[in-house]
């Protein structure tokens, strides 16, 4: 099996055309993908689990740090993700770094949350995520980046997977 790809699939008049844009460095698969700009778009890896910024006109990719399910916030220019300094799922925390300097980063949440537990934009500057976080018992909780705020939102077996902003509504699946 070959190094996955990254692909840009065009329908003009209802033909399908498939562009690659360029090959994953040292064969790492897609966790998720978050626009940062028209030129570039923000990649977290596994199973090494790297975040890089992938230029759309130059086809290149530049590592920014460890750390997975990476979204980018434009309001603060931050990206949020999961990361364990010490190894393993376990003790994965939510952390908050700069783009412009992505190893000035800061714990956000210490947990625990779900396995792989999805960051949901539902603004420039907010998102959605769950996590056990101070209470002892899972619940979906609001970060507000710029008032640096959490908010319990008392909603919980569920984890959250995608803001639907025609509904103003958070589509989530529910935990085993």
């Amino acid at each position: 099996v070959g190094p996955q790809m990254l692909s840009v699939v065009t329908t003009p008049s209802g033909a399908h055309k498939i562009k690659v844009l360029a090959s994953l460095p040292h064969r790492l698969d897609v966790d998720v993908l978050s626009r940062i700009d028209s030129a570039h778009i923000l990649v977290s890896t596994y199973p090494h689990h790297r975040i890089y910024v992938f230029n759309t006109k130059k086809r290149t990719f530049r590592m920014l740090r460890k750390g997975w399910n990476a979204v980018y916030f434009p309001a603060t220019r931050d990206i949020v993700f999961l990361d364990n300094p010490h190894g393993g799922f376990t003790a994965q925390e939510l952390w908050i770094a700069p783009l412009a300097d992505p190893l000035k980063a800061r714990i956000l949440d210490r947990g625990p949350f779900p396995i792989q537990m999805p960051v949901v934009p539902i603004a420039s500057n907010a998102f959605v995520y769950s996590s056990w976080r101070k209470t002892g018992k899972q619940q979906l909780w609001l970060y507000n980046l710029s008032f640096k705020t959490f908010v319990p939102l008392n909603i919980s077996g569920v984890y959250p997977e995608l803001w639907l902003p025609a509904l103003r509504a958070i589509l989530c699946v529910n935990l085993a």
